[in-house]
């Protein structure tokens, strides 16, 4: 896995991505089962960090400090995307897209070189709801239709970027359910046990 940092400490494991996207029951006299929707979701990320000295001051107040307001980090990729080289060979952070209205599933890329594999998280420029890549898209091909999820939250114009890489940045709220202190081992190394974040949408 790359290296990704969280308030400029390295993201270890374990590493959890979560779709929280709530789902509704209906179960009738047949005992048929129909299942719905709301339509929202948002992405939940927990993981560990191990600070330095460098770092804790940072890790510290991040426990404490801007509870209510929205951060930004770049979002960690899938090891297996990270490690994918035609992902690797993608040059540009920022590939052009035909409109998106709310509601869809694709969009027509421009010609880039390299893969976007299945699995890829992106952000639509200008927007900060994180999306996933739900097949791969080949630069070379004359389609370039990118699958995603969820549906889009909002529309985006035609020629505006798909933030992909570095440039994929994941806006969040800190999961204020199990806010901790900070530990210290050896008088170097520090962390604040499991972070948890969740999407700010």
């Amino acid at each position: 896995m790359a290296k990704y940092f969280y308030h400029g400490a390295e993201i270890i494991t374990p590493f959890t991505i979560t779709s929280n996207e709530p789902l509704f029951d209906m179960t009738t006299v047949s005992l048929k089962t129909d299942r719905a929707s709301q339509g929202y979701q948002r992405w939940e990320l927990s993981f560990n960090v191990v600070g330095t000295k460098n770092t804790e001051a940072d890790l510290l107040l991040s426990s404490v400090n801007n509870l209510t307001n929205v951060s930004q980090m770049v979002m960690p990729q899938l090891p297996s995307i990270d490690a994918n080289s035609s992902y690797s060979g993608i040059t540009n952070n920022s590939i052009s897209h035909s409109a998106v209205n709310s509601g869809d599933t694709s969009t027509v890329l421009g010609s880039f070189s390299g893969v976007i594999p299945k699995g890829t998280f992106f952000n639509f420029d200008g927007q900060d709801k994180l999306y996933i890549a739900t097949s791969a898209v080949d630069g070379t091909s004359n389609t370039r239709v990118l699958s995603f999820y969820p549906a889009a939250k909002s529309y985006s114009g035609t020629g505006q970027p798909v933030k992909i890489k570095g440039s994929c940045n994941f806006s969040y709220y800190i999961n204020i359910d199990n806010q901790t202190g900070i530990t210290y081992s050896d008088g170097v190394l520090s962390n604040l046990g499991t972070i948890s974040l969740v999407e700010a949408v």
